[in-house]
């Protein structure tokens, strides 16, 4: 897309709904979600954890398993309200260009 690239925002919205419906993944597989290299998602997953938003739980040396805290769940939350307000505002203003 050339006009709609993934802001910070976004990516951690995304990987906050990807590691929520599937705390098995990898960071490969949330890579392409938010359209990233896996190791940014490293440092996503670090930035996400340090806020508490997040915690990873080893099953061993290479499976690691992610859940998100409640306090992730109310960001995510909060992300997702975010972004459809957003949405609703580039709409409107479509809308009222046409």
């Amino acid at each position: 897309m050339k006009f709609f690239k993934p802001t910070n925002k976004l990516k951690e919205l995304l990987l906050l709904q990807h590691i929520e419906m599937n705390p098995d993944t990898t960071q490969k597989e949330i890579a392409k979600i938010i359209d990233g290299a896996p190791s940014m998602v490293n440092v996503y997953i670090n930035k996400l954890e340090d806020a508490n938003y997040l915690k990873r739980e080893y099953k061993s040396a290479k499976i690691v398993y992610y859940r998100i805290t409640e306090e992730g769940k109310r960001m995510k939350d909060q992300l997702q309200n975010d972004y459809d307000k957003e949405l609703l505002e580039l709409y409107q203003l479509c809308r009222k260009n046409l």
